[in-house]
Formats: structure tokens, C-alpha cells, sequence
């Protein structure tokens, strides 16, 4: 290992005496749960090309869908399974049987069920108010059916985190040989990072490590990253993401942000991270959802730099102000030219323009720079506003301009010459 390398990957010996896993698989939920967010409606064309991408990029289990909305939707989720792609294929059903006849239809790989199990969601949420036993029986007859028509069956036991816990454990235990896996799920983001994994930790060793472990946070109080790696790290090895962390409300766990906390702490995620900007990018204009500038991993900003004192510092060593490897998640870094840019990187940019200045000539130049109105976010979503989609964004001083300040600063020095 290199000395330069030290700093990015020293995470995983601060964590390792908490983390239970070493591997991960992902669960992808950007066609699902990622589409319920108010106002997003993939055509079936953009669910085909983000489940491909999904797919190429290592994702092991893509949700595509709900098979009872609509026959559209059982059109697009049919048209994936017959891709023969790499990851499984997955839909979400409730626990009755028109729901599951419609999966079975579909040609899926599997079936992820979904029920309530707190007592909250069971006597507001269902159309018949039922007791917590009274759930066990729809739910240990609907994997059943399941099972008898050949389908793997994951099981989401909806508001996990809300349900007493021996209710719970008990279900769990009872079912967990017929499961391809066990979602234990933060429906209402009820939980925080230590009580997630504490919370996490209790359900794998009172139930068992015979059954593969997966979760699902919502991102309510901007959790969702933290309390999925809390989940990981407490055993949860299938945990599900979305791109861009799309999804009702407030949305759910990203997943550049899950893989790139889970690079930090040295645990494979099977993930190409340098895929990840172009999976954004295009679920990004699929669902219409544009990312804040300052979105961590993917967004605009996240490799981006304008302020003097850390460009300094960026130019003899990347670490200082950079936590993370842009190149490592398809990302360039980018020096933005505003009021707040420092000598040295002008200085720097001149020479790669081949452009010698003296001290008179660059003082005033410099002194333009810094009073020059430059490109900033309003004026990108005003262009947004005049677009269908607008993705070449600039911000900062652009280099014409600067070639033009150029100009006047040395036509102006000739004329006082």
C-alpha cells in the first residue's frame, strides 16, 4: 500500500472490532420503491435500460416492480425477466394470492413478500384489522404458495423496527427455512445508527445466521447511508438501495453513497463504482428527480473545488481536502474560477493557457476575477426551466470569459504603455 493511500482506507481499522461481514450483495430498488416517489413514472423503454445498467454495473437482486398495478407494469416487469440478465429478477407482492399469480406470470426469479407486523400497521393499515398470530398465518400460507409454484420467496416484515421484538424473533424463527432471505426494514426511519445495529444484531443472533439477512432504510431524518451500514456492519448482507436514494417521502439509502461507505471500511459490495456516474446520470433524467449540486458521490459539487486556502492545499496533495477518489466513482475532479479562487491556481491555469502575465498585468487581472459575476445555481435552473434536460452544467467563471478578461487586461496595459 501506498503512503498516499493510507488516509483513504484507515476507516476499516477504526470499525473492524464492529463489523460482522467482510461481503455484500446488492438490492436495488430504484424500479420499485425508487418509482413511488410523487411524480416519478418510468416507461417501460427507461425501466429496461436502468434494469440493464443495473445489471452490467453488479447489482445482485433488482426489484422491478409491483405486478398487480397495472398491465403495463406487467409488461415492463416481463420484458426485463426475459433479458436473461445477470442479477435476479424480483417483484414485490402483498400477501394474497392474485398479487403472487400476477408474479408467477411474470417469469420472475423470485417474490419478495411484503406484510405488516407491528401492531400499528396491522389494525390501521389493512383493509381487516388482524392480531399479530392472526398475521402469522396469512403470511406462513402465502409463502407457502409461493414455494409451490417454484419461486424463491424473500419476506419484508413491513415496520420491522416498530414490532415487539418477540413477536418478531418468534415469526422469524418460524419461517426462516423456507426464505431465500429476511428484510428486516426501518419502514418509517424509527431507527438511528446505534439502535440499528443494536436492533439488527439482536434479530440475527435470537433467530439465527441460517437465513441470509437483508435491510431496507428510509431516509426520513437523513439516515438512510448510516443505518444501512449500521445494519451491515451488525450482519445484514443484502442491504437495498435506490440511485440517487429515490423514493417515497423522503426517499431511501443511495446507493453510491452505501457503496462508497462500504469501500471505506473495506467490504466488497460487488458493485463497478466506477459505473456509478453514468447509472446516475441516468436515472437522473429517467425520473425527472434533479440531483442538489452538493449530493454526495454524484452530484456537481462533490468533487469540486473554488476556495483559495484548499486548492492550495489540493495541489500538492489531493488528500487534504478530498476523502474520496473522484476517478473511483466515474467522477473527474473539477477547480471552479470564482471570488474565492487563490493565486495559485490561476497562476496555474495561465501557464496551462500558455498565458505569462507580470505583476502589474496579473494583480489587475486577478482583481477582475474576483469581481466578475460568475455562473451559479440559479442560473442553471433557469436553464433547466427552458430544457427538457440540461446535464452539461457549469459552474464558476467559464474559460472564454476568462481568455476575454485576459484580452482587456493586456489591451488595457498596452494602452497605458
Amino acid at each position: 500500500m501506498k503512503s498516499d493511500d493510507l488516509i483513504y482506507d484507515n476507516s476499516k481499522n477504526i470499525l473492524s472490532s464492529k463489523i460482522k461481514v467482510t461481503s455484500v450483495d446488492i438490492w436495488d430498488e430504484t424500479l420499485r420503491d425508487g418509482e413511488q416517489a410523487s411524480g416519478v413514472h418510468f416507461p417501460i423503454s427507461g425501466k429496461l435500460e436502468i434494469a440493464k445498467l443495473l445489471s452490467d454495473i453488479g447489482v445482485k437482486v433488482i426489484d422491478v416492480g409491483m405486478p398487480i398495478i397495472s398491465r403495463s407494469e406487467r409488461k415492463a416487469i416481463s420484458t426485463i425477466a426475459g433479458e436473461g440478465l445477470k442479477s435476479d429478477i424480483g417483484v414485490t407482492v402483498r400477501a394474497n394470492k392474485e398479487d403472487i399469480r400476477y408474479a408467477i406470470d411474470c417469469n420472475v426469479d423470485r417474490v419478495h413478500l411484503f406484510y405488516p407486523t407491528s401492531r400499528l400497521h396491522l389494525k390501521y393499515k389493512l383493509n381487516i384489522p388482524r392480531t399479530q398470530e392472526e398475521a402469522k398465518s396469512v403470511i406462513i400460507e402465502m409463502i407457502d404458495y409461493i414455494k409451490d409454484h417454484g419461486l424463491r420467496v424473500d419476506f419484508i416484515p413491513e415496520d420491522s423496527s416498530r414490532t415487539n421484538p418477540e413477536f418478531l424473533i418468534d415469526l422469524l424463527s418460524e419461517i426462516k427455512l423456507d426464505l431465500e432471505s429476511i428484510m428486516i426494514c426501518d419502514t418509517v426511519a424509527y431507527l438511528l445508527p446505534d439502535t440499528t445495529y443494536d436492533f439488527t444484531r439482536n434479530i440475527i443472533e435470537a433467530v439465527g445466521s441460517d437465513v441470509l439477512y437483508g435491510c431496507h432504510m428510509h431516509n426520513d431524518l437523513g439516515l438512510a447511508t448510516a443505518n444501512t451500514l449500521s445494519a451491515i456492519y451488525a450482519g445484514a448482507k443484502l442491504p437495498t438501495v435506490t440511485v440517487n436514494g429515490i423514493g417515497e417521502r423522503a426517499g431511501n439509502a443511495p446507493l453510491e453513497q452505501v457503496v462508497a461507505g462500504l469501500k471505506r471500511t473495506g467490504i466488497n459490495s460487488g458493485i463497478k463504482t466506477e459505473m456509478i456516474k453514468e447509472l446516475s446520470d441516468l436515472v437522473e433524467k429517467t425520473s425527472g428527480i434533479l440531483l442538489p449540486v452538493n449530493q454526495p458521490i454524484v452530484g456537481r459539487h462533490a468533487f469540486s473545488h473554488e476556495s483559495g486556502i484548499h486548492v492550495k492545499a489540493m495541489l500538492s496533495n489531493t488528500q487534504t481536502y478530498e476523502p474520496l477518489r473522484p476517478e473511483d466513482f466515474g467522477r473527474q475532479r473539477e477547480y471552479v474560477i470564482g471570488k474565492h479562487s487563490g493565486r495559485d491556481y490561476i497562476i496555474k491555469k495561465l501557464k496551462e493557457f500558455g498565458i505569462e502575465l507580470n505583476d502589474k498585468q496579473f494583480e489587475e487581472f486577478f482583481k477582475r476575477i474576483k469581481t466578475r459575476r460568475i455562473i451559479t445555481q440559479r442560473d442553471i435552473e433557469a436553464q433547466i426551466k427552458e430544457k427538457e434536460y440540461f446535464n452539461d452544467r457549469f459552474f464558476g467563471i467559464p474559460e472564454e470569459e476568462l481568455m476575454r478578461l485576459i484580452g482587456e487586461v493586456l489591451d488595457n496595459n498596452h494602452e497605458n504603455g
